[in-house]
């Protein structure tokens, strides 16, 4: 079986399991640029506004380690990234329904 094509640009096909309270920016930044996928779950970021920090710190460092590296594996597959982020409304769940 073929991998997808966003994941083509992998190292090795790997995925950095998301954890509960211990994943965060720095882990997913070292993750992506060992040239694996990182993630982490949006409930680690609290409050709910910073999401939208975290993912903008983990692009542009990223974008720093491309510009310095420009042969490492950290590259954008075929998919925009909105295609990557799975945040259809950029919203956390209600914590007091978990």
């Amino acid at each position: 079986m073929a991998l997808p094509a966003a994941l083509s640009n992998l190292r090795i096909p790997v995925i950095g399991s998301p954890l509960f309270i211990a994943s965060c920016p720095e882990l997913v930044i070292e993750q992506c640029k060992g040239g694996i996928v990182g993630s982490f779950p949006a409930l680690n970021a609290r409050p709910a506004e910073m999401l939208d920090q975290w993912i903008r710190q983990i692009k542009k460092a990223l974008e720093d380690h491309k510009k310095a590296h420009p042969n490492a594996i950290i590259g954008r597959s075929q998919k925009s990234t909105s295609q990557c982020h799975h945040r259809p409304d950029r919203r956390q769940p209600n914590r007091a329904s978990i």
